[in-house]
């Protein structure tokens, strides 16, 4: 119970710590006439499984929506931008949503329930003539997006003489803030050290003595959100499954539980993913069904320890779990891959009824020269040797001692292959032939002593080639 309850907790904890792709988009508070709005589209997790993200737009009251791409940021600038150079002629309002596409092209909208019906909205400003004797000190207009302090000043010394006093007014938001700001001669200022995350637009208006009214711009800032960033961006999942069955017949039951763990981060230009497979069928009696991988990829070297099923050629090593270590150096026009581990584990038999299994182990190799998008060349080597001294003799041999009931192996295979793709991968053709020297008992050695002193005529004082195998 406690063992289960421990499981529970780390699947809550992981599913806490490893979200899906979780989008979040600023409604802009209005759009300039005559400019391209420009949309952006934030990721605040699952950045590095996307693909692309596509932005569908158009104007209030009409029907079609026109579709654009996004830019893609980085890992520190987790965003997706677009100028929509289309809508630079909207003067209503602009309609619009994402579709997100991820690694997998699974596509997903943004707002979820009913885009097309239900989009995001921002209206167009009407054309106003403003007064360029309002100038912004601060935010600075190139670092207008702030993370702490939300301090506003603006100078109107060149019509300081001009304005009727007590006129000016400040607004943000579209809400009059003028009893909170100090006013001097020739300066405004606001300070505001608690303003929540978000878009916010400022403008100055005051009356002249002349009896004219004058506004300035709107400016524009936007505060982000200070938020907790990992050293490495995870993401991944966990799922498990239980099985319960009973046969009326023989009134026999039994159950089966799995779990499976995937994680994957990034930092930079490493990548990681781990991936568990845990089941209640493994036993030391049998073959693991348990699986370990850890892998750590770059641009050209990627390397992997634990259960891994490489691909060597059809024929001479495919669709075999291999735990080990395996590397694989690759570039545009070549690759090289290692592997080496065991193929099976040694598991002992039942003395005078069963025999048991001897470790195998299995190295590997293949240099690729080519790209499948046009032709390939490659040329593997694997050996796969039992060792003989991972078993006690009374798995192998009967009671007696004059029968042996199961016996070591050992093959060395050598094989080639060759693909080509034409007009576009649509026409495939391959090629693949390989040898084989296979060994179906070892225990006197690939060859005995008497064998190479009758049939070759060899003799050995010294040297047993049975030594080489254990």
């Amino acid at each position: 119970m406690r063992r289960i309850f421990l499981i529970v907790i780390l699947i809550f904890c992981l599913q806490i710590l490893t979200a899906e792709i979780t989008p979040y988009h600023e409604l802009p508070i209005s759009f300039k006439t005559h400019e391209a709005p420009v949309i952006e589209l934030e990721i605040q997790n699952g950045f590095n499984e996307i693909d692309k993200i596509y932005v569908y737009f158009r104007e209030a009251g009409t029907l079609t929506y026109y579709e654009q791409e996004m830019m893609k940021g980085t890992e520190t600038d987790p965003y997706f931008r677009t100028a929509l150079n289309d809508a630079s002629e909207y003067t209503t309002e602009l309609e619009y949503y994402f579709e997100i596409v991820d690694v997998n092209e699974l596509r997903t909208s943004f707002p979820e329930m009913q885009p097309q019906i239900n989009p995001f909205k921002v209206a167009f400003e009407k054309p106003q003539s403003f007064s360029d004797s309002f100038v912004r000190l601060s935010p600075d207009e190139e670092l207008s997006d702030l993370t702490e302090d939300f301090i506003v000043a603006i100078s109107y010394f060149s019509i300081a003489d001009e304005v009727e006093e007590g006129s000016i007014k400040l607004t943000l938001n579209g809400e009059d803030i003028t009893e909170n700001a100090k006013i001097s001669k020739n300066l405004i200022l606001y300070k505001d050290l608690n303003k929540l995350p978000g878009n916010y637009t400022y403008q100055v208006s005051a009356a002249l003595k002349n009896g004219k009214t004058i506004n300035s711009e709107k400016w524009f800032t936007k505060i982000k959100e200070v938020k907790f960033e990992m050293p490495w961006n995870l993401t991944g999942n966990a799922v498990g499954t239980y099985y319960g069955y009973s046969e009326s017949v023989d009134d026999e039951t039994g159950h089966e539980g799995n779990l499976l763990i995937n994680l994957s981060g990034s930092q930079n230009w490493l990548r990681t993913k781990l991936k568990l497979f845990i089941s209640s069928l493994e036993t030391k009696y049998a073959q693991p069904v348990n699986r370990y991988k850890i892998s750590f990829l770059t641009p050209h070297f990627d390397l992997i320890a634990g259960d891994h099923s490489p691909d060597y050629g059809s024929f001479v090593l495919n669709n075999k779990n291999i735990r080990g270590i395996h590397t694989n150096l690759h570039f545009k026009i070549f690759r090289f891959l290692l592997s080496y581990g065991q193929n099976k584990k040694k598991i002992d038999g039942d003395v005078g009824f069963s025999a048991g299994t001897f470790r195998r182990n299995t190295a590997a190799m293949r240099m690729e020269i080519g790209t499948k998008k046009s032709f390939v060349w490659g040329m593997n080597i694997a050996k796969n040797k039992d060792s003989i001294k991972s078993l006690d003799e009374k798995y192998y041999y009967s009671v007696n001692g004059d029968t042996l009931l199961t016996a070591p192996q050992d093959n060395l295979i050598l094989g080639m292959d060759t693909r080509l793709a034409l007009i576009n991968q649509r026409l495939v053709w391959g090629t693949e032939v390989a040898l084989s020297m296979y060994n179906s008992n070892i225990i006197d050695g690939a060859i005995s002593k008497k064998e190479l002193k009758s049939d070759y005529n060899i003799n050995f004082k010294y040297f047993d080639p049975k030594k080489l195998e254990y």
